[in-house]
């Protein structure tokens, strides 16, 4: 017959709840440790995926797409890598890839002829004054729907045709700057 548990058989804790040991305390404090340095994200992911990450400071600082991509194309790495690069800068995938074919077709077009090299910096012109124009129809219908609001109408703000044409304008900029060049800058020596 087996005894029955008696009052002084428990240890004497408040709800039944005994203290923490020293080995589990240092567990608790290394899961703090290691909460306080990647924070949620961190914990779900798991730490071995926080090291590939940038942070905003290396973001911010980082080289210009336009300028990155075809540097890292003409120094010979392969598309994969390039993308897994502009990943780490919060691109998409798919806008990743995108980009990268853009930028390698436009660098196998510069370098197969004379002539579809003039189209391609012709094609950059047309992009940047696209954007040129794109940005002056905002801001013209932006400024007359002022005067429309002046006489009771609903004032219309382009911003987001605004945006666009400023980010067209920058693009073929940033291509055109690049490829009017007789050697391309960031081709490695020969």
């Amino acid at each position: 017959m087996a005894k029955a548990p008696t009052a002084a058989a428990k240890p004497a804790t408040v709800n039944n709840l005994r203290p923490f040991r020293r080995s589990e305390l240092s567990l608790f404090s290394t899961n703090l440790q290691l909460f306080y340095n990647f924070g949620w994200q961190g914990r779900l992911l798991g730490c071995h995926e926080m090291e590939n990450e940038l942070t905003p400071e290396q973001k911010f600082n980082a080289e210009s797409p336009e300028t990155m991509v075809p540097r890292a194309l003409l120094q010979g790495r392969n598309h994969e890598a390039v993308i897994a690069d502009l990943m780490r800068l919060d691109w998409s995938p798919k806008a990743a890839r995108k980009f990268v074919e853009r930028v390698d077709a436009d660098i196998k077009r510069y370098q197969a002829s004379p002539e579809s090299r003039a189209a391609l910096i012709k094609e950059c012109l047309q992009e940047m004054i696209g954007g040129l124009i794109i940005v002056f129809l905002g801001v013209l219908i932006t400024i007359l729907g002022f005067f429309m609001f002046a006489e009771g109408y609903v004032w219309i703000i382009l911003w987001g045709v605004i945006i666009y044409g400023l980010i067209t304008t920058h693009r073929g900029h940033a291509r055109w700057r690049l490829y009017r060049k007789d050697i391309l800058p960031l081709a490695p020596n020969k």
